[in-house]
């Protein structure tokens, strides 16, 4: 009995001092002029969500914004040699809660996200991320 109590006690210590990355309260703005459908953006921006509560765990990120603007999407299919048959672009800022080796505590980073799908049936993945 006392095992599963030090189990059960340490188990809420992890959780209570793990980083928890958040998503939904990020502000989403569409400006969408029809080089995207509705539904694929909405499943990109699902993705990004997603992504950023793995990749961003380390600096317990917050989401401030995620923009999608058919201005900035590229007719080029093509990313680093590889070709694909549609690729999104997605903008987005979001705040570090805690220092890490690469991010500094309560800077605000701007970062760009693209993300392919290799047919017109397969899922959007992450492509490539970073500052810019």
């Amino acid at each position: 009995m006392k095992i599963k109590v030090l189990i059960i006690i340490s188990l809420v210590l992890v959780f209570l001092t793990t980083g928890c990355s958040k998503v939904n309260n990020a502000k989403i703005t569409i400006n969408n002029n029809g080089t995207h459908s509705d539904s694929d953006i909405n499943k990109v921006i699902k993705k990004l969500k997603s992504n950023f509560k793995y990749e961003f765990n380390a600096c317990d990120g917050e989401l401030l914004n995620i923009e999608y603007n058919s201005n900035y999407q590229d007719t080029d299919k093509e990313w680093n040699g590889t070709k694909y048959y549609d690729i999104l672009k997605l903008n987005f800022e979001f705040v570090c809660k805690k220092n890490t080796e690469t991010m500094l505590k309560n800077n605000t980073y701007g970062y760009s996200a693209i993300y392919g799908k290799k047919t017109k049936n397969s899922s959007w993945n992450k492509i490539d991320w970073g500052q810019g």
